[in-house]
């Protein structure tokens, strides 16, 4: 059993990690081609689209990078989960703390491998100059250049350019745009499409994990409750699902209210109190609010910690990781995460479910090797980083060099950011 589990574990990952840099790669690619193709900044010698449309290339740059945030956040943050959930029952866990363990570092690991990993290809396979002709780009035509590069074949070859007769066809495709642009025009690029995830995504962020359950709580009530008024009645006649589909989505248990609520409204039926005494008919009233607040809270989604404690993880590392290339994007991240932690005292009291409490340790326990093995991780990175993505003089160094300069570097200081945490650990 051990060795199916392992094997389907593997098998999934990959495939799902496959899947997720195919669909990032595609919106980069056509952040690429708005940038190099429908602003033409080959020709021009410019970094955006602005200077041939305008204000309109801004609220089309804004408009793709909140398309990548909704997929970079929302579905890539519920596809991991769902994997985690998935792969961790495989492995059929004696003891639901160990499930919940590995579920939740699984679902971490994953989303760090889908996110970050696409921005490690564009920083060491994108950026770095490994040869003296790519320092200043090249002069030639994209057809002379790009020949033999797969998107650049794949791109011409469905996008008829030989009958077009363009030949800077397809030329904003990113290994196209890697030989024809200089290094401080490829940096400038990488730091510029820092600006999705660090100042659009955040803010998208609130959407899905705040202002959608809380709005989509309140039109459902307000579909269930029904109206008084002709116009009201027509109203939620049509409307009332589509309500009720929204609060299935962002707010509700599916397990529990079933896709029949989408339908037919409350789960439940209006309840009734039955006695036996006379004397306790003044205590019905506040015994059928009590139990109309127990089925409130059955039909919610649980309140998950794990899952609130990941999105900060994944901001500590995306800090770490990128926020010394540009430390300006990190004031829209810190405003962001400032209105988000205000928001969650209701999404915690009003739009989840309140759990039981649960075991500390399982909270504490994978915070502190998270943080430790981020910082260990981030001396790798820039190390590596000030070695090939921002070095213009890397094609005179040979592999042999740059790896004994580079894994001895970052494991030094590896080494010493764990010697101080153990050193801090003993002396709390």
């Amino acid at each position: 059993r051990f060795i199916l589990a392992a094997t389907v574990t593997t098998c999934a990952l990959i495939l799902f990690l496959s899947l997720a840099a195919l669909v990032l790669s595609l919106l980069l690619q056509l952040k690429s081609y708005l940038i190099f193709e429908w602003g033409e900044c080959i020709r021009l010698g410019c970094d955006n689209a602005g200077q041939k449309w305008g204000f309109s290339a801004v609220l089309v740059d804004i408009s793709v990078d909140i398309l990548m945030a909704l997929v970079f956040i929302v579905g890539l943050g519920e596809a991991c989960k769902a994997l985690s959930f998935q792969l961790a029952r495989i492995w059929n866990f004696k003891k639901m703390r160990r499930r919940t363990t590995v579920q939740t570092l699984l679902s971490l690991w994953i989303e760090v491998m889908a996110k970050v990993g696409l921005f490690t290809l564009l920083a060491f396979i994108f950026l770095p100059s490994w040869s003296e002709d790519s320092v200043n780009g090249s002069t030639l035509l994209p057809e002379e250049v790009c020949t033999g590069q797969v998107d650049y074949d794949f791109c011409r070859a469905i996008g008829n350019c030989d009958q077009s007769g363009d030949p800077y066809c397809c030329s904003g495709t990113l290994s196209c745009a890697r030989q024809l642009l200089p290094f401080s025009a490829r940096r400038s690029l990488f730091e510029n499409w820092l600006v999705g995830p660090f100042v659009i995504a955040p803010f998208v962020d609130l959407i899905p994990a705040v202002l959608a359950p809380i709005l989509a709580e309140n039109l459902a009530d307000l579909a269930d409750a029904g109206a008084t008024s002709f116009c009201a009645k027509c109203c939620c006649c049509a409307c009332g699902w589509l309500a009720r589909f929204l609060a299935f989505i962002f707010v509700l248990d599916g397990e529990v209210t079933g896709i029949r609520y989408v339908c037919l409204g409350n789960t439940f039926s209006e309840p009734k109190v039955f006695h036996t005494d006379a004397e306790d008919e003044s205590g019905e009233e506040e015994a059928a609010d009590y139990l109309e607040g127990a089925l409130e809270q059955a039909v919610l989604r649980p309140w998950d910690a794990m899952e609130e404690l990941k999105e900060l993880k994944l901001n500590l590392l995306f800090v770490l990781l990128f926020a010394p290339l540009k430390p300006i994007l990190v004031l829209p991240t810190l405003l962001a995460r400032l209105l988000e932690v205000r928001a969650k005292l209701q999404k915690l009291f009003l739009v989840k479910r309140r759990n039981i409490p649960r075991d500390a340790r399982l909270v504490h326990r994978p915070q502190e090797i998270f943080a430790v093995a981020a910082v260990q991780a981030a001396c790798f990175w820039h190390i590596g980083l000030a070695l090939t993505a921002y070095n213009s003089e890397l094609y005179t160094w040979t592999t042999a060099g740059l790896t004994a300069v580079w894994l001895p570097g970052g494991l030094v200081v590896s080494i010493g950011v764990f010697i101080i945490y153990r050193l801090t650990d003993k002396g709390d």
